[in-house]
């Protein structure tokens, strides 16, 4: 087993490299995120041992990361500042910040994901402010606000197959899935297990 250690910093999520078989993206927050900094590493599993190029400094805790499905030198972190930071995988120098910083989330961003359909280059975040936001890297706005959660989301995941959809976990209790093709309106929502509402 190989262990990477990041003393004083607790991990929040790590996603494997969809370009690089060995390269990962790991965040992490001091203070279990309640208060302090966040931490982006680029790392990369070697036979015999966990190295890291780099550790990446944020002004506030970070809770999620995503690989760009498109372009293999950006990457994109949501924060506990309520904003999602694009960042460029070319530039690991420590002292460099994201490239772009989106903070239109009144609360924390929990999640961020990358869309999974090829060549489309947009990602969705959930947020502590009930909300899912669609970006995309191009554009310093968003491109869609999803409403419609009473409680904070913890979780917001394209879908593989389908073009334009999103799927989205809430504190409310509900599984919401949302089609961007009819922006404003989910199309199902699924309050426990066995029990389904359209």
């Amino acid at each position: 087993m190989k262990v990477f250690k990041t003393p004083g910093k607790q991990g929040y999520s790590v996603k494997w490299s969809p370009f690089e078989g060995n390269r990962l993206l790991y965040v992490t927050c001091e203070n279990y995120g309640i208060i302090g900094r966040g931490y982006l590493y680029h790392v990369d599993v070697l036979d015999a041992s966990i190295a890291c190029d780099n550790a990446r400094e944020y002004a506030d805790g970070l809770f999620d990361v995503t690989w760009s499905e498109t372009n293999p030198d950006v990457c994109v972190t949501a924060g506990g500042d309520g904003s999602v930071q694009v960042w460029d995988n070319r530039n690991l120098d420590v002292s460099t910040g994201p490239l772009h910083i989106m903070k239109e989330h009144t609360k924390e961003a929990y999640s961020v994901e990358s869309s999974l359909v090829r060549g489309d280059d947009r990602y969705a975040s959930g947020s502590w402010d009930k909300t899912v936001k669609v970006w995309s890297p191009n554009r310093t706005h968003s491109l869609a606000t999803l409403v419609g959660h009473s409680s904070v989301v913890y979780c917001a995941s394209w879908s593989p197959h389908i073009p334009d959809c999103i799927a989205s976990a809430s504190g409310d209790s509900t599984l919401r899935i949302w089609s961007l093709k009819c922006p404003g309106s989910e199309r199902l929502i699924i309050p426990e297990i066995g029990r389904a509402h359209v």
